[in-house]
């Protein structure tokens, strides 16, 4: 079944184009991810070819080829399941904090004003600089810190925002082995550094020519003067309390649109091609439909593009015990200290394999597509198969076989 959002991309996509101004429409990341996603599972990129094993049948079976876009309400959903998998299997067995950091209105004015990338790094730097200079000037260790950029707030409005997880403690910055408990972050201690630390950066960036739009063209001056203004503002840091190391929630909730667009299929309450689309919020209570939001196909398409994250601008980051340099030393010290407190306690999280198509499948409905559906034996790999443009008018995939398509009346 073609998740919702395909659906509207598919079908309004080239009204979307024809009617938008939106400067978004424009940007490669986001042309690029489009056609990716109405092209996905469709002959136009290709099907794999699976043969079943038993000589006496050689039953045939055909299953598309998928777009691997960031966005993909399909394929996103399996990246996704597959970071959780790989990380949980090398997260440290402590308890942790869930904190939130984000800013003023300039954030967002610069976030989609061309600079993008600039955001992240500045938010994210400042927000890890800020934990990691407490926890190791003043408590004196190290602590394990994961960080997820969302440039999107619960009415997919453009909401720039940085979720981290960190460890409630860490290693011993005195003898690089021993674990010290601790959950305490002053507030406005956090805050303050966080809002000092992003506004040093803009400016940096500002003088050596990086900022983009028509923030950038503006005279130092001028600049400097917003950013003085907005330093008086209220900027928001959330901490969280700390979590039991085995509830793994947050983790999820935080991932959830990593891989994948900003709304997910269940939220989307009606659609009308080429008129209207209905949508929930995010919220924590259960909502009718009756609270549903109600846009045109080309608004709603206008505010799905503009979350598209740009290529190669990674939304998750690792400081502190996660970073690569410590990985064979605090990291390491991290991991042998629960291990030690907790013998059983990683045996539950056993060495992540990446999860297949078939094995979402699978999943997903409780049946295994490399079974034949004839004997029953295990079908294989055979070929990849590409189609000219006048096999793709005359053929469609229907049931895992490609057929000529029907005519017409």
């Amino acid at each position: 079944m073609t998740p919702i959002l395909t659906k509207i991309f598919r079908d309004n996509w080239d009204k979307a184009v024809e009617e938008s101004d939106s400067i978004e429409m424009k940007r490669p990341a986001v042309i690029k991810n489009v056609k990716k996603i109405i092209n996905c599972k469709t002959l136009k990129i290709g099907v794999r070819a699976f043969k079943c094993e038993n000589p006496k049948c050689n039953h045939t079976i055909y299953s598309p080829n998928t777009c691997k876009s960031r966005v993909c309400p399909s394929c996103a959903f399996k990246a996704t399941l597959n970071w959780q998998g790989a990380f949980l299997h090398r997260v440290i067995q402590s308890e942790y904090q869930h904190i939130v950091f984000s800013g003023p209105a300039l954030l967002k004015e610069l976030f989609i004003s061309g600079n993008r990338k600039l955001v992240i790094n500045a938010m994210y730097s400042a927000a890890s600089k800020s934990i990691l200079e407490f926890c190791k000037k003043r408590e004196g260790y190290l602590p394990g810190i994961m960080g997820v950029f969302q440039s999107f707030g619960k009415s997919l409005n453009e909401h720039p925002h940085i979720h981290m997880i960190r460890t409630a403690g860490g290693i011993s910055l005195d003898d690089g082995k021993t674990w010290i408990d601790s959950c305490y972050l002053p507030e406005k201690m956090l805050k303050a550094r966080f809002k000092a630390k992003v506004l040093k950066a803009l400016r940096a960036l500002f003088r050596e020519g990086e900022i983009k739009g028509y923030l950038g063209k503006m005279s130092y001056a001028e600049f400097n003067k917003k950013l003085n203004a907005i330093h008086e503002t209220n900027w928001f840091v959330w901490i969280g309390n700390t979590e039991e190391a085995d509830n793994f929630i947050p983790y999820f909730y935080i991932s959830r649109y990593l891989f994948r667009a900003c709304i997910s299929s269940k939220r989307i309450v009606d659609y009308a091609k080429g008129l209207y689309v209905r949508w929930l919020p995010q919220s924590k209570y259960k909502l009718s439909k009756t609270q549903a939001f109600k846009d045109t196909v080309v608004a709603f398409i206008e505010k799905i593009i503009v979350h598209i994250p740009d290529e190669y601008v990674h939304n998750i980051r690792y400081s502190g015990l996660y970073a690569p340099k410590y990985r064979k030393t605090y990291y390491r010290s991290a991991q042998e200290h629960f291990k030690k407190k907790n013998p059983h306690g990683l045996e539950k999280l056993k060495e992540h394999i990446p999860m297949k198509w078939a094995d979402l499948i699978e999943m997903a409905f409780d049946k295994n597509p490399l079974e034949c559906p004839e004997c029953g034996s295990k079908m294989k790999f055979v070929k990849l198969i590409f189609f000219s443009k006048i096999e793709l008018d005359e053929l469609e995939l229907r049931e895992h076989q490609i057929i000529a398509k029907e005519e017409p009346g």
